[in-house]
């Protein structure tokens, strides 16, 4: 085959390497031009006429035929060009044309460790390699090795616009758990309800997984009753608390869409799974700060739940989730920090003249039944209470910790100047006549450990 270098006057500026004859036995073409990094292959009409072809050109088609008037070919309009699809040649039932370079790209792929076309062509552009063909390397097929050595799960991008335009029309479900330390109540699973228009989330607490149905039968008709319309779709892993009998007649009968994601696809119920993640990394910083007991998660998870709804913000409408759901801003200046020591007026118990009139407790949140109440724990009765008369030391505890260290060194002191400085009978004097600040600082650092 002859080579001679030629340039073609294109836009691309390609250079012609090759000029030769294709075909069969029974059919050639003299004279092809092979260019290199050309998309398509060209066909010259008037070669095809010269070598005894007829050629006709309709409206849609142009046709292709021998000296015998047979059919060798049809090629489709496509705008101005007259295009023949190779893959349909075996259809028409006649022989097929193509030049071929002697680069083989899938062949280079095949050596070269089954590296990508992306990577061949980087390697051609640049000349970063000697003995590489200047192919043109571009990726118009499926390698089998390479889906089975390389196939991964497919990606799922965030999507920037809701498909949903009213509360109630979708909801993400889930349930987490079992935790290994149970809570206060005896709880070990965590049923988290979000709406994907408002993303307002809701948190139920659960000792054993068939309680699902019955918390979701509540909870439809506790929110439909305030929204004052029904709940659309709800979407759901396959676990068993979700795919049941009884769930299914239930949205069967109130006339619900039960959407499934795909089996190890959490990414299909993306919503609830990130919401659990938010919920549960919250839970661990404040139990954190304050060294709260484990079996207190429920409390935090329920007050993580609390304030996410009021202060996180819906990015497509700039409103928080609770604006969304209930349609006015939230207010927040009652908000305290979690775990902190609190004093909550003792109103129950018959007290003595010098009795104190507080008790000393844990926040641990927020009531959910009465306006502005707070969840408190009883560190005396070992239980948890709800109150508005309440008094916060929200002091962080490094620094009350080293407040407390500082007050008993200069106790310390105190106490050895007078040591000192007196005899024993004046040093008792002067302990029973002294105010008890020592054994005070050493009370509150008492309190600071039970934390």
């Amino acid at each position: 085959m002859m080579v001679e270098r030629l340039h073609l006057e294109t836009t691309t500026k390609e250079e012609l390497l090759v000029s030769g004859t294709v075909g069969n036995n029974s059919l050639s073409i003299s004279n092809v031009y092979l260019v290199d990094g050309l998309k398509h292959n060209l066909l010259s009409i008037s070669q095809l006429c010269d070598k005894g072809f007829h050629v006709m050109f309709e409206s849609s088609k142009c046709i292709v035929r021998n000296e015998k008037h047979e059919t060798l070919f049809i090629a489709y309009r496509d705008k101005n060009v007259y295009a023949i699809n190779f893959d349909e040649m075996n259809m028409q039932n006649v022989s097929c044309l193509s030049a071929q370079s002697e680069c083989d790209a899938w062949l280079w792929h095949r050596r070269l460790g089954h590296t990508s076309m992306e990577n061949l062509s980087k390697l051609t552009k640049h000349d970063l390699v000697k003995g590489l063909p200047k192919c043109t390397f571009k990726k118009d097929k499926e390698c089998e090795p390479c889906i089975l050595g390389k196939q991964v799960k497919s990606s799922f991008k965030t999507k920037v616009t809701s498909d949903v335009t009213r509360a109630l029309e979708l909801i993400h479900m889930d349930l987490f758990g079992p935790t290994q330390t149970q809570s206060l109540g005896g709880k070990s699973y965590c049923f988290v309800i979000v709406d994907d228009f408002t993303r307002y989330t809701w948190v139920y607490f659960l000792s054993h997984k068939h309680e699902v149905f019955d918390v979701f039968v509540k909870f439809c008709a506790l929110v439909e009753n305030e929204k004052g319309y029904k709940i659309t779709i709800i979407r759901s892993d396959r676990g068993g608390e979700f795919v049941n009998r009884n769930l299914e007649d239930f949205c069967a009968k109130q006339g619900y869409t039960h959407q499934l994601s795909s089996p190890r696809t959490p990414q299909q119920n993306g919503v609830v799974e990130r919401k659990n993640r938010t919920l549960q990394e919250m839970c661990r910083t404040m139990l954190n700060e304050y060294n709260i007991a484990k079996h207190f998660w429920a409390e935090a998870i329920n007050t993580a739940c609390y304030v996410i709804n009021k202060v996180n913000v819906r990015k497509q409408v700039k409103k928080t989730f609770y604006e969304l759901w209930k349609g006015r801003k939230p207010n927040i200046s009652y908000f305290k920090v979690f775990g902190c020591t609190c004093y909550v007026l003792n109103d129950k118990d018959q007290l003595d003249k010098f009795d104190p009139k507080s008790k000393v407790c844990t926040f641990l949140g927020y009531s959910m039944h009465k306006d502005k109440a707070y969840r408190v724990f009883n560190r005396s009765t070992k239980t948890i209470e709800e109150s508005i008369h309440v008094k916060f030391d929200e002091v962080d505890p490094k620094v009350k910790m080293m407040q407390n260290l500082e007050k008993l060194r200069i106790d310390d002191e105190d106490d050895g100047t007078l040591g000192q400085t007196s005899n024993s009978q004046e040093v008792e004097a002067c302990k029973e006549s002294d105010t008890s600040a020592p054994k005070n600082s050493r009370l509150l650092i008492g309190h600071s450990s039970q934390q």
